[in-house]
């Protein structure tokens, strides 16, 4: 017996859900610059979070990415 199609997109709905949750992850956290100025937090729409502890940008460079936990320890 086949699995009707409102259970496949109830699946679908639930595997795809954990990844727009967690999407805070992807943005940039407020922070000082070189010049001492506090930025405030960027929202990414779109990749997400790159540069260094006092330069924060929106990306896709996987290469380039500040991951949350790495802004967290910049503000130690």
């Amino acid at each position: 017996m086949a699995p009707s199609p409102c259970l496949v997109l109830a699946l679908l709905l639930c595997a795809a859900l954990p990844a727009r949750v967690s999407g805070g992850e992807r943005d940039c956290l407020p922070y000082t610059d070189f010049n001492n100025e506090y930025q405030f937090s960027q929202t990414c729409v779109y990749g997400f979070c790159c540069g260094r502890c006092r330069y924060r940008y929106c990306c896709d460079d996987p290469f380039k990415r500040l991951r949350e936990e790495d802004q967290e320890h910049c503000a130690r």
